[in-house]
């Protein structure tokens, strides 16, 4: 079954080479729009609890006007002059926003926000997931290192320090998740958690992994208790405190972008994605037609969207809670907890996936 966007393109019965220009530009649009709106709301959920958290004046924030200024200072970022470092690797410094950016855009696509959408339906889902979070990571010690800054450099090693420690860990996490829904695929991922609805949610048996990818992504993106690369109390800004004008823009864009979809990854593969935890839709009222898949899109990316807003609330009120760890402290926390954590899970997963293998399927 495909995308209805795309069977309307298809049914316009345009010539092939245009047809596919026009069906992957519209999704690489949709795409966009989902990025510039998770990097929104992933600034403002942040803003709006640490400042409920730390008891500030609410008022000042719950107006449409106010809400606005955080567009605003992001796109005034745009206009404003680009000042590259003289001692700087000039051509890795205009590079690594680039990839930062683009290895958002393809974890994107890798996202199955309904039953038929879903730009990149790969059979290899989490290796591609895996290899473009190393390569958000190439790009953070790309600026750190070409910056040629003191406190750059610095940021970007700790950064190498942080991914060597939780790529173990989360290699391990999802191999546990690919061992119960027997597939690398996100959309399968998903399908295979609808069986018995809530009952079928990978949380359930997995809980040991869901905890361990919850720590690890805190890191993957730079948040308390693990911001060791662009620890402001520390290092100034860290590995982007050389970037200016539209290069800062486009990191802090992939930064919140990631820090989004970080936590709908965690929702799809531990939450059952865009399932709803009833098993019941609105749409199945209504017959199949364009109106159904209209509702039961609407419906889907509901779900998938009110369960990672729920886990982004969880994740700030965290970071409020616990403060920065040392460095020190990093990889030994890794090696000593999280990996034989992420080892008893995956035991535990194949026990459950032996004794229960009906039941996940």
């Amino acid at each position: 079954m495909e995308f209805y966007l795309g069977k309307m393109i298809l049914s316009l019965n345009l010539q092939d080479y245009f047809t596919f220009v026009v069906l992957y530009t519209a999704e690489f649009l949709i795409i966009l729009f989902f990025l510039l709106i998770s990097a929104f709301s992933a600034d403002y959920a942040e803003k709006y609890i640490f400042s409920l958290l730390k008891k500030k004046n609410l008022s000042a924030r719950l107006n449409v006007c106010n809400s606005l200024k955080i567009l605003a200072n992001s796109f005034k970022l745009f206009f404003k002059e680009i000042i590259v470092p003289d001692k700087s690797v000039k051509i890795a410094f205009f590079l690594a926003p680039a990839i930062l950016l683009i290895s958002v855009l393809f974890i994107y696509s890798l996202i199955p926000y309904n039953t038929d959408f879903c730009v990149n339906k790969a059979d290899s889902g989490l290796v591609s997931l895996i290899s473009l979070i190393l390569l958000f990571s190439f790009g953070i010690t790309l600026g750190g290192i070409s910056s040629n800054s003191n406190f750059s450099i610095l940021g970007a090693m700790r950064h190498c320090v942080q991914l060597i420690s939780f790529s173990v860990p989360m290699i391990l996490t999802f191999m546990g998740v690919a061992v119960l829904s027997s597939s690398l695929s996100f959309p399968q991922i998903v399908i295979s958690q609808a069986k018995y609805d809530i009952l079928s949610w990978y949380i359930f048996p997995s809980f040991l992994g869901f905890v361990v990818f919850f720590i690890i992504s805190s890191a993957i993106v730079n948040r308390s208790p693990y911001n060791f690369s662009n620890a402001k109390s520390e290092l100034a800004d860290g590995y982007k405190t050389e970037y200016s004008g539209v290069n800062l823009a486009i990191i802090n864009l992939s930064e919140f972008s990631l820090f989004f979809i970080i936590n709908m990854i965690s929702v799809i593969l531990f939450f059952g994605g865009f399932l709803s935890p009833f098993g019941v839709y609105v749409a199945d009222w209504f017959s199949a037609g364009s109106f159904y898949y209209i509702i039961l899109t609407v419906e889907q990316m509901f779900w998938l969207f009110a369960k990672t807003i729920f886990l982004i609330f969880f994740t700030l009120l965290i970071q409020t809670a616990f403060p920065r760890l040392k460095p020190v402290n990093l990889a030994s926390f890794s090696w000593k907890y999280l990996i034989p954590v992420s080892i008893i899970n995956i035991l535990i997963v194949c026990v459950i996936k032996i004794v229960f293998g009906g039941f996940y399927v």
